[in-house]
């Protein structure tokens, strides 16, 4: 390998002057302080990032960490090399909301010492195994430089089989890694790459975490000033805060592949849940990274000093999570140990590459606390503030209130002699209703120039009005000159405060919170029957029943005879249990009406159910759906001033819901002993005093859809009802919902009738498991005479094979649904219709109209004839009544859903004005067409004779 370090040490060095002199993260932490010359003469590094981020890489030498006494280990001292090797921290300034990760390291042994196997990359050949990899690195660096731009270096380094160049670039907050493996070998061979990476965090300028006074985190190493997260506080072990998209946060070793449904598309390695600052891996490209390579699998485990073999100990990467063998071909996605030293392996697995080609792999590494664009000329960033937690002695209940969010553009146009200076780059905000701009701000701000290679940002300070809650977004567009124009939204969670949104009607809700006095009279200050009536649901009795007090974690109806929109509530106390949880809510069996306990949101994932049939252990949400033991999705009242009746239920759907604050859900208990729902603490980002550090949309398929039916009256809707098909029948019964108990002042309602366990039940959402010929039953509730219409809004999304009619049996008349958008029947009083909806496949032959009789089965001068005839295939049929010059004297039937067979319909001799014709003759004429388009007509004349 060619080497010549000696003369670019000082280059390595100097780059990173300003870092080393900041005495910052892992700084000497581990470095014997009896060991005099700890680094080796030839030890060198780049060091190259701005105010945001700083990337490591080790170029030469090596460093000696611990001792006979330590620090970090003991007896035996570490001799780490440095080539090839990586570290990454955040830079002097981080994000705007806090000061806590200025200069925070994010991984081991950085902002100084990119060494040993704490991050490093292994490049795969002919297989994705480690044993089939080569230490990207090893025996040294061929090659080595800076980029005049300052934001990016090049490494290189071969061996006989490949030649590898890597760019590490600095862009905004992220750092990109882009990967050339070339193949150097006569035959094509299969390239790919392994990176590790120990997320040892520390602090840096004496700050603390504000909730257990760590300034370690991810990392059990007894360090020389280090105070432990997860083992010098009481925190249950959690070592730092792992999130992925769902579930609770990471504790323990964990193992991803691709076709695994739990696969995270990322990671965020963060410090803590009340300091949630650190970083973000990504296993997928994105609309912001679509240059990024898939990875097909993450190992989350420990790097090795407290476990063997470690996850990236000796530069040996362990891809199964701990005790399960390689070779099963079942991989175990958990391991029931606890993390000591956080560390992952990303797999970009390999690719054929012929002789002499290039392997490309990019991946990103990038703090987390923003939203971003890193997309060319430039990249573009939103930092808003992770929570406003609900806060009596803040502005409107909140803090922080006003909040402030930030807007950045890092000018990539800085490639040397062809920098572009950007200039008048406009950037505009929206808001959603809930939030303001504070007073004297403007909606759209301008910065006159950003430099090339340099960041510009603006700052709005925005108002939380205290009475919408929830992932609000924020929408901040920017346009530069030169360059395209570029928009992001940034999700802003905003809790919820003591303050109910009672219009007048009736709302499904829940009361978390504490009372001296827990009486609805007390909490509203108004009479009840008078001013307001509030029900609970009795399982038992299977009825509403008055209710006098409140109970955390129970759902209510609450009917206010006037508007009491944003109400506050009497003497309202947070409760103080957020960060244990254990809150638990006994269920029945049958509808149960419940609540989410807390003024923030709970996914529902996270919930765990212990059943009285099986009591030997909790089991996770999703098991406990699974297992039959309760309903897949809960019901909600969602209030919409827009709609008849001012709401409707609305359903939770997939593993991304959670349970709302203030909101009361039906859940549905299937097993026949009781069962207990167990409210975990709250895992939200951001919020403080915690011990632990977004309407879903089906997507319909050729395979698994649903046909929307909606009934409507002048006073109410009913519009969330479904019958579909999913070939699987497990998940087909899975995806079967039921009809929640109808709302108090409710006028109208629509469910599927069908049979469970040997019963009918009623469904919000009916589904077969199979595309054949299928009839539902369906009943529509209205509480008062009038006019009832049924619709299917979303028809042209199912199917096109598929053929629906909607039958009447009280009236006869037939409706084909692809014919006709809806059917409007009266109700002269009061009661239920029962309505027959019937699926057929195939329907879309090509009809045959047969036989055609007209006849005159009566003999007075106004008896009507009667015209019959044969469909070989269902159609919709029109049929009129034309003269002898073709002009239509009367419609009989338009677009009538008529069955294959013999069909008829009668003609009373009259025209469109009700008149008697004269007599002579006419032709009638009869036109079928199936629901996608193909017709056939047949006319035939008749003779009126008075």
């Amino acid at each position: 390998m060619r080497k010549f370090w000696k003369s670019m040490a000082g280059l390595g060095l100097a780059l990173a002057a300003s870092a080393a002199t900041a005495q910052t993260g892992w700084f000497y932490e581990c470095i014997d302080p009896e060991n005099e010359q700890p680094y080796s003469d030839d030890y060198s590094r780049y060091d190259i990032g701005n105010d945001l981020i700083h990337a490591l890489i080790g170029l030469s030498g090596n460093v000696t960490y611990g001792g006979q006494n330590g620090p970090c280990y003991a007896p035996t001292a570490r001799t780490l090399d440095a080539s090839g090797r990586f570290g990454y921290y955040v830079g002097s300034e981080g994000s705007l909301q806090t000061d806590f990760d200025n200069f925070q390291a994010l991984t081991m042994g950085a902002p100084n010492d990119p060494v040993g196997d704490y991050t490093y990359a292994k490049i795969l050949k002919g297989g994705n195994t480690n044993a089939s990899s080569v230490l990207f690195g090893d025996g040294g660096l061929y090659s080595a430089y800076v980029g005049a731009s300052k934001r990016y270096a090049v490494v290189a380094w071969a061996d006989g089989d490949v030649d590898v160049q890597l760019q590490v670039k600095v862009i905004g907050n992220a750092v990109r890694n882009q990967w050339r493996i070339r193949n150097l070998s006569a035959e094509s061979l299969d390239l790919g790459l392994l990176w590790g990476s120990y997320v040892g965090m520390r602090t840096s300028g004496g700050q603390r975490d504000r909730y257990d006074g760590t300034n370690q985190a991810h990392s059990a190493l007894s360090t020389r000033s280090g105070f432990r997260k997860g083992f010098d506080t009481n925190n249950d072990r959690y070592l730092g805060f792992i999130r992925m998209p769902t579930g609770r946060p990471v504790r323990n070793e964990r193992r991803y592949d691709s076709s695994s449904p739990r696969f995270p598309t990322h990671v965020d390695f963060l410090w803590g849940q009340a300091e949630p600052y650190g970083i973000r891996v990504e296993n997928t490209p994105g609309s912001s990274t679509p240059d990024a390579t898939a990875a097909d699998l993450i190992v989350i485990g420990n790097q090795g000093a407290f476990t063997s073999p470690g996850l990236l100990w000796g530069n040996q990467m362990r891809l199964n999570v701990f005790g399960d063998s390689p070779n099963n071909p079942a991989p175990a996605e958990e391991a029931d140990i606890f993390l000591n030293e956080t560390a992952y392996i990303q797999r970009f697995p390999t690719s054929a590459t012929p002789s002499g080609a290039v392997r490309e792999i990019v991946h990103y590494i990038r703090t987390n606390w923003s939203v971003g664009d890193y997309r060319d000329p430039y990249a573009f960033l939103l930092d808003p503030p992770r929570l406003l937690q609900t806060d009596p002695n803040g502005l409107n209940g909140l803090s922080p209130n006003p909040l402030t969010l930030r807007a950045y553009v890092d000018n990539q146009y800085a490639t040397l002699d062809r920098e572009v200076d950007l200039r008048n780059v406009r950037f505009t905000i929206f808001l959603p209703t809930g939030l303001k701009l504070a007073d004297g701000e403007l909606q759209q701000k301008t910065v006159d120039l950003i430099a090339s290679n340099a960041i510009g940002s603006v700052d709005w300070n925005i108002v939380a009005d205290g009475k919408v809650f929830g992932d609000l977004p924020v929408r901040v567009t920017v346009s530069p000159t030169p360059g395209p124009a570029k928009e992001l939204t940034a999700i802003v969670k905003v809790a919820a405060t003591p303050k109910l949104d009672l219009p007048a009607g009736a709302n499904l809700v829940t009361i978390p919170y504490s009372f001296q006095d827990s009486s609805f009279e007390s909490i509203l200050g108004l009479q009840s029957g008078v001013d307001f009536v509030a029900y609970r649901w009795d399982t038992l009795q299977n009825a509403y029943i008055p209710a006098s007090t409140v109970e955390r974690g129970t759902g209510y109806w609450i009917v206010p005879k006037n508007d009491l929109s944003f109400y506050e509530l009497k003497g309202a106390l947070l409760p103080n249990d957020a960060p244990q949880g254990g809150l638990t809510i006994r269920l029945q069996q049958g509808w149960n009406l419940i609540g989410n306990p807390y003024s923030y949101e709970v996914p529902i994932t996270d919930l765990l159910v212990v059943a009285e049939d099986t009591p030997e252990d909790g089991i996770p949400w999703i098991e406990a759906v699974g297992s039959g033991f309760v309903q897949s999705s809960l019901a909600y009242w969602k209030r919409d001033e827009s709609l008849p009746g001012g709401g409707q239920y609305v359903f939770t759907e997939g593993v991304g819901d959670v349970l709302k604050p203030h909101t009361g859900y039906f859940v549905f208990w299937q097993a026949f002993k009781p069962g207990t729902i167990i409210v975990p603490p709250v895992f939200i980002e951001g919020l403080d005093n915690s011990r632990q550090t977004v309407d879903k949309v089906w997507k319909q398929t050729d395979r698994e859809w649903r046909l929307q039916l909606s009934a409507r009256t002048a006073k109410g809707i009913d519009s969330r009802n479904y019958v579909g098909v999913m070939p699987d029948a497990k998940r087909a019964e899975q995806a079967a919902i039921l009809k929640p108990p109808a709302a108090p002042q409710q006028n109208v309602e629509l469910y599927v009738e069908d049979q469970k366990a040997g019963k009918e039940t009623r469904f919000a959402t009916a589904v077969s498991n199979s595309g054949a010929r299928k009839e539902w039953t369906v009943k529509v509730k209205a509480n008062e005479p009038g006019e009832v219409t049924v619709t299917w809004p979303n028809l042209p999304s199912v199917p096109r094979n598929m053929r629906f009619r909607l039958e009447d049996p009280a009236t006869k008349e037939t409706r084909d649904l692809r014919a006709t958008s809806g059917y409007t029947f009266r109700m002269a009083e009061s009661g239920t219709r029962t309505l027959k909806l019937i699926m057929e496949p195939g329907g879309s032959a090509r009809p045959v109209i047969g036989n055609v009789v007209v006849s005159r089965p009566g003999r007075g001068l106004t008896a009507p004839i009667s015209v019959t005839y044969a469909l070989s295939a269902d159609a919709l049929v029109s049929v009129r009544v034309l003269s002898n010059t073709g002009k239509e004297v009367f419609t009989i039937t338009r677009g009538r859903a008529d069955n294959a067979g013999q069909n008829s319909v009668s003609w009373a001799m009259r025209d469109k004005a009700d008149r008697a014709v004269a007599p002579g003759v006419y032709r009638v004429e009869i036109l079928a067409e199936t629901p996608n388009g193909e017709r056939v007509r047949k006319i035939v004349p008749v003779n009126v004779v008075r």
